[in-house]
């Protein structure tokens, strides 16, 4: 490999993040958590940020509005989705939904319905006849919500499509997860949308909140999403914590590659739920402490930019050599996508893995985000095809990395004809943490290249973990 003199930045940092919420030309991003606000929010007034108010339900009456919302019954088997497609332990009955004090409340209890131990609720904007009470194509959906309850309860706010022969059943046609949690892990909740292929050949895209300590889920948050034809971007009380840029779908027959913003461009409908148990979180543990447990829904409203929404906007489908249009070059650079979390990477004579969980040394699980790469008695290489390297332009590269034992390695740059552009060679010493490498380089070629590939080469031996990998143009050669 060509070697090249550059200078190189590590430094035992921490994790890097990746993307602001603040701006359009965000990727995807890291959870963020800076300095967290001392309560809800609660506006219903948001024409300083452009929006009109187009839907609400305040819950100030006794009862539920059924102009609005249909009460789910069962344990899913009259919908198709036996356990509700979750191994879920609940059967949903119309009584464990009420609206009182100014709140709707969805009940779990301990009894015996329908052949399960426990009785939950759950409730949608469609109606048992599959004609929608009300959805949304872009917007700001939110509600304030605070859950009551212990260890197995898996409270969810969340949005499915209305039709789903546009794109493929699940998840081809796409899921919107504003907020759910873990009464087991009370201290943060997650935002995850589902995408791709019809399962199992779907990917999600997922991202964690910690609240900061003296809150939880058991006080009243704002939860939030902002979606439109470029982005989705979660809000916890007004604070972005994260924005997913890029997207697809794939049909029912697997064989036609919808580019974004489909699947998430057509009228999705609203769904909150209190389930027990479930495959959301397996380590749970349900017992009597669990109980009583309630979700509390104070509101749920729905925005949308008075001056509407761009629906021109195109974007790469999967796969395809077209530069995204910010700037930032990789996709799944932070490893959540994709079967083994590997979506868009390839791997070459090297043992690639992403844990879903680590405990850490306090017994709590905590998601991963980043790829342990080892090569065995040769070279092994990670790498993604199909980028944009424009000619006579600065880049730059930057990313989290430690290892096990002393590695080396090499991140190469190398046009659709192999000719090597950039190389770096990285001697990584045994660290604990990982550390941040932070370079640039100059693409003195004269001529665009729509096929470039990044490549992560791990010497023989090496043992590595990586993670926000950032491959961006910076600015023209003068």
């Amino acid at each position: 490999m060509i070697k090249r003199n550059l200078t190189l930045l590590f430094l035992l940092l921490g994790a890097f993040t990746l993307a602001s919420c603040e701006k359009e030309e965000s990727v995807p991003a890291e959870t963020v958590k800076e300095e967290a606000t001392p309560s809800f929010v609660d506006k219903i007034d948001r024409s300083d940020e452009g929006y009109v108010l187009v839907w609400n339900d305040e819950f100030d009456g006794d009862s539920l509005d059924t102009t609005k919302w249909c009460m789910q019954h069962g344990n899913g088997s009259d919908y198709g989705i036996e356990n509700w497609g979750n191994n879920e332990l609940e059967s949903y009955e119309y009584d464990n939904v009420t609206v009182k004090d100014g709140n709707l409340v969805i009940e779990a209890r301990k009894e015996d319905k329908n052949g399960k131990q426990f009785t939950s609720g759950r409730l949608r904007t469609m109606t048992d006849d599959n004609e929608p009470l009300y959805s949304v194509k872009y917007g700001r959906i939110e509600a304030k919500i605070k859950i009551e309850g212990g260890s197995g309860m898996w409270p969810a706010f969340w949005m499915l499509p209305v039709d789903q022969n546009i794109y493929g059943t699940w998840a081809a046609s796409g899921e919107i997860d504003i907020m759910e949690a873990m009464g087991r892990l009370p201290f943060k909740i997650g935002g995850t949308a589902h995408y791709g292929g019809v399962w199992p050949k779907n990917v999600y895209s997922n991202k964690e909140y910690f609240f900061e300590n003296g809150t939880d889920i058991s006080d009243y948050h704002t939860y939030a999403v902002e979606w439109t034809p470029k982005h989705l971007k979660w809000y916890v009380d007004d604070e972005c914590y994260s924005t997913l840029s890029n997207w697809y779908a794939i049909g029912d027959k697997g064989t036609v590659n919808y580019t974004a913003p489909a699947p998430f461009d057509v009228p999705f409908y609203i769904i909150l739920n209190l389930a027990v148990g479930g495959s959301f979180d397996p380590k749970a543990s349900i017992n009597d402490e669990s109980f009583p447990a309630a979700m509390y829904v104070d509101f749920v409203r729905v925005f949308q930019l008075e001056e509407g929404y761009d629906e021109s906007i195109v974007k790469a489908a999967y796969n395809t050599a077209v530069k995204k249009d910010t700037g930032h070059h990789l996709y799944n650079e932070t490893f959540d996508e994709g079967a083994g979390r590997l979506a868009f990477w390839n791997t070459e004579n090297l043992d690639a893995s992403v844990p879903s969980f680590e405990t850490d040394a306090d017994g709590v699980d905590h998601y991963v985000r980043s790829v342990k790469l080892h090569a065995g008695d040769a070279d092994g290489r990670l790498y993604q095809t199909g980028l944009l390297l424009r000619g006579n332009y600065k880049y730059g590269v930057m990313f989290d990395m430690k290892a096990d034992n002393e590695s080396v390695v090499e991140i190469v740059i190398t046009d659709s004809s192999g000719n090597i552009i950039n190389s770096k060679e990285i001697t990584v010493p045994k660290v604990d943490n990982p550390g941040k490498v932070k370079y640039t380089f100059e693409n003195t070629e004269s001529e665009d290249d729509e096929n470039a590939v990044f490549s992560i080469y791990v010497k023989a031996g090496g043992n590595v973990t990586i993670d926000n990998i950032v491959f961006q143009d910076i600015e023209p050669l003068n």
